[in-house]
């Protein structure tokens, strides 16, 4: 498990007490990604982070997520042994086995071979004939629990992927060292997309949670103000949020057409579309320049829209990726 792990992630794991041969908690990347977040001094030659730039609080972190790992590894040991030796055994075998294996429910002998005589000789044939009949009408039904199956979503509510579809993007290196450097040093990711040959392009950049905060508030509003008159207008208008908080650059033909500025700059600035009205909020401007006047044909909306839900894909692949340990 351990054969894959480069050297700074080796010394850095054994500093706080791991071994080689130890199991490796899923989490543990994502641990020191947020300690080092926090603590960007932390790093050292050869270390992502060095124990003694620590505080008390992180280090115990680490070492009870390393402690949590062990056990839940002899767990598991544990349950394989114990499903080895229930292998092949009958219901009414396993129920012994259990029952024993159970400290705290001994086995109790009763010696009940007198009793079970006696039983044959007292009972009539009759009697005897209706006793497995009447045992059988006593035994209660099972109470079965009905639950319904769960909603599954067919469409991504970030980015309105059709989630039925195989999931195609696949991270280059030079995006996962673009990922990786930008949320050590607390960036936005920013890619470069082509359009038309080449003629169009697009540059996107990653939202900040502020960003995506105050879209949910505004969403709010909208729908406060009846602006919605079903979940497709809701979700439409969502994802034009999103796209006008993402595009950060548009060239054609290699010339700049445009920069879009940052949601916090918009409230005092003016934008230079003729429909830009200052009453309204900050992301209502954005939206109304980008998606209603940068993007105003329907053919060039329609394609950066689909690559900005490519975008979004691939940063969400590197999100998933960031939790395996070996992704750092």
């Amino acid at each position: 498990m351990s054969a894959n792990l480069s050297d700074g992630t080796r010394k850095t794991l054994e500093q706080f007490g791991w071994q080689e041969g130890d199991p490796i908690p899923d989490s543990i990347g994502e641990l020191l990604a947020d300690i080092y977040a926090k603590n960007p001094n932390c790093r050292a030659a050869g270390l992502y982070v060095d124990i003694t730039a620590l505080g008390d609080e992180d280090i115990n972190k680490i070492k009870t997520l390393l402690e949590e790992g062990k056990e839940a590894e002899k767990a598991k040991e544990a349950q394989e042994e114990y499903s080895a030796k229930r292998a092949g055994m009958s219901p009414e075998m396993v129920a012994l086995y259990n029952k024993v294996a159970d400290a705290d429910s001994p086995v109790e002998i009763v010696d009940d071979r007198n009793t079970q005589s006696q039983e044959k000789t007292a009972g009539s044939p009759e009697e005897t004939a209706e006793q497995p009949k009447k045992e059988k009408e006593k035994q209660p039904i099972p109470d079965v629990e009905l639950k319904p199956e769960p909603v599954k979503e067919v469409f991504c509510p970030r980015c309105r992927w059709d989630m039925r579809q195989q999931y195609d993007v696949s991270p280059t290196n030079a995006d996962k060292e673009s990922f990786i450097a930008c949320v050590l040093g607390g960036t936005r990711m920013q890619k470069f997309y082509s359009l038309m040959a080449g003629k169009y392009e697009v540059k996107f950049r990653s939202l900040l949670a502020e960003e995506n905060k105050q879209i949910h508030r505004q969403l709010l509003l909208d729908q406060k103000n009846d602006e919605f008159f079903g979940d497709t207008e809701w979700f439409l208008r969502f994802f034009e949020y999103r796209m006008a908080c993402s595009v950060e650059t548009i060239l054609a033909d290699k010339k700049v057409i445009a920069i879009v500025p940052e949601l916090n700059e918009i409230a005092d600035i003016e934008l230079p579309n003729k429909t830009d009205n200052k009453d309204n909020s900050p992301l209502e401007r954005m939206r109304d320049y980008v998606v209603g006047d940068l993007l105003k044909m329907e053919i060039t909306r329609r394609l950066v829209s689909d690559k900005f839900r490519e975008f979004q894909r691939l940063y969400e692949a590197l999100e998933a990726m960031a939790l395996e340990p070996n992704f750092w």
